[in-house]
């Protein structure tokens, strides 16, 4: 484990008010799309999903999830956040670029905030994506957007990524059938270092602005931008 992943894992076991309310937002927004297209106890992986962001909420709502990522101090933070929930949770160890699951293991397959932003090979991590979801199945990914496309850059923790436009996404996930493309959050990106604050007074607000702001005309507006569509 590097110094990167070590100083993440540190900070995640901090309690945090700040961190918890942005990310709980993003949570919270990403359910509100992805719950329109997820069947009702169905089986989910959530790709990449290390401490549980999604995973947790998704088992309190009934669902069998199982978590993969390939930083095993995530999960355990994962498993010990589903545990506190009294909820079951499913952890391997593993990468997006080699999913060790069968064909068509899950009904659902998620690749939230980033994950395939962060893959060295983004294809083969999508066909990975694919291979393992159901048919009929809903994958779901939601990516850093932009213009930079193939070139990658470092982000301020020193990692490696790069930046998706919708056209190249249309292109990864050809022959699938699109269920929805929208953005994320365009005011939590102003809001982060106070961001606690701002959800304790307008929480319901900044829900409603960012879900009418999302809209295709608009995704040029996100800096994410989330992608769903059916195999």
């Amino acid at each position: 484990m590097n110094s990167q992943i070590k100083a993440l894992v540190r900070e995640l076991k901090k309690p945090d008010k700040n961190r918890d309310a942005y990310l709980g937002y993003y949570t919270e927004r990403d359910l509100s799309v992805l719950l329109k297209y997820l069947p009702k106890r169905c089986s989910i992986l959530d790709v990449g999903g290390g401490y549980g962001r999604l995973a947790i909420p998704l088992a309190k709502k009934g669902y069998s999830v199982t978590v993969v990522d390939p930083i095993k101090e995530f999960l355990e933070i994962a498993e010990s956040g589903a545990k506190k929930e009294r909820v079951n949770v499913k952890t391997v160890v593993g990468k997006a670029e080699k999913l060790p699951f069968a064909d068509r293991s899950f009904d659902a397959v998620l690749a939230m905030r980033d994950v395939l932003n962060y893959c060295q090979d983004h294809k083969k991590a999508v066909k990975e994506l694919i291979r393992v979801c159901k048919k009929g199945g809903v994958i779901a990914v939601s990516c850093g957007a932009g213009k930079t496309g193939p070139k990658r850059h470092r982000t301020g923790e020193g990692f490696s990524m790069r930046a998706f436009s919708v056209a190249e996404l249309k292109s990864l996930f050809k022959g699938l059938k699109i269920l929805e493309i929208t953005g994320d959050s365009i005011v939590m990106p102003m809001l982060k270092k106070n961001a606690w604050k701002a959800l304790k007074k307008a929480r319901k607000q900044i829900l409603e602005i960012d879900k009418e702001l999302a809209k295709p005309e608009n995704l040029n507006f996100f800096d994410h931008i989330i992608f769903i569509v059916r195999k």
